[in-house]
């Protein structure tokens, strides 16, 4: 935490960061985690002054919280399909360096097109049909829903939380012409009163949902190696953009920010980018891809001889 709120206040500076948490991993046994006599209590003493403390740092830090990244910010370094999630890159185009085959990107395919890919693998995967009400917990910026429609010609009740994505969402599905095949709700999915014949296909992040009957596993699959070229290029592109695209938005969202938290704002973005990128390259982190059935959902045998 130290060193995290020293960069972000601009008290440490690194040329590379995904280098550095890199290292940091590989070798953290040998470092104990990081963790020392004397870190041990300043982490003490900083639990104490952030019970009791309110400086002028901590709280520029604290501001950063109260701050949401707009449409329009993560429209300028998504792809244009606006999927803020791990694609599937064509694996020949990949580079290798070193142990780590995932390390580098080396051919010419776009994100949009590795996005594209990882969601056909969602489609495929749920053997989503034309007959289906899929039903999407999370909308994000409407790529999945918008794709299942209109490849598979089913229904999709997408759900969100976020006033801004469903706006987003809904114009996007009125300009692909899907009004009829897509609908997006605004609430908790926990809310969410669902059909009286039920949803065909459910496609989460997150599996937290109660089953009435038997889920069975079908397949597992990580995905994870295939996330750090893809935050390397978002790092980029919002680098790239920040001055031209995300500070302009961002101030006129939040007027009231100064130069200081415009600035605690760009570098935690830059930090997270960083430290994630390096966690996929060392395989801490990982991604997956769980697909289920109930039990007698033959649809899921479909391919396989019998």
């Amino acid at each position: 935490m130290g060193f995290a709120e020293s960069f972000l206040l601009s008290e440490v500076s690194c040329s590379d960061l995904t280098a550095f948490f890199t290292l940091f991993i590989r070798n953290r046994t040998h470092l104990n985690n990081g963790t020392t006599l004397s870190s041990s209590l300043l982490s003490s003493l900083s639990g104490l002054w952030s019970r009791t403390g309110n400086t002028m740092s901590k709280a520029l830090v604290n501001t950063q919280a109260h701050y949401d990244i707009s449409n329009e910010m993560f429209a300028a370094f998504l792809s244009e399909d606006m999927t803020y999630s791990c694609p599937i890159w064509r694996v020949e185009d990949m580079g290798r360096e070193g142990d780590h085959w995932w390390d580098v990107g080396q051919g010419d395919e776009t994100l949009e097109q590795a996005q594209m890919r990882k969601i056909q693998r969602f489609i495929d995967g749920a053997r989503i049909k034309a007959a289906d009400h899929v039903l999407e917990i999370g909308s994000g910026w409407g790529s999945f829903a918008v794709e299942a429609a209109r490849r598979t010609g089913c229904r999709v009740t997408t759900v969100t939380l976020s006033k801004e994505q469903k706006i987003w969402v809904e114009g996007r599905v009125k300009k692909e012409g899907l009004a009829g095949r897509v609908e997006v709700l605004l609430r908790d999915y926990r809310d969410l009163e669902a059909p009286e014949e039920g949803f065909d296909k459910v496609v989460i992040n997150h599996i937290t949902i109660q089953s009435r009957g038997t889920l069975m596993v079908e397949k597992i699959e990580n995905i994870g190696a295939h996330y750090a070229r893809t935050l390397r290029l978002w790092r980029e592109r919002f680098l790239a953009k920040f001055e031209s695209k995300i500070r302009p938005a961002l101030m006129r969202e939040h007027p009231d920010m100064t130069a200081k938290t415009v600035e605690v704002f760009r570098r935690k973005w830059e930090y997270y980018f960083a430290y994630s990128e390096a966690g996929f390259l060392t395989k801490t982190l990982g991604d997956v891809i769980i697909t289920v059935g109930r039990e007698g959902a033959m649809e899921l045998m479909e391919g396989i001889p019998r």
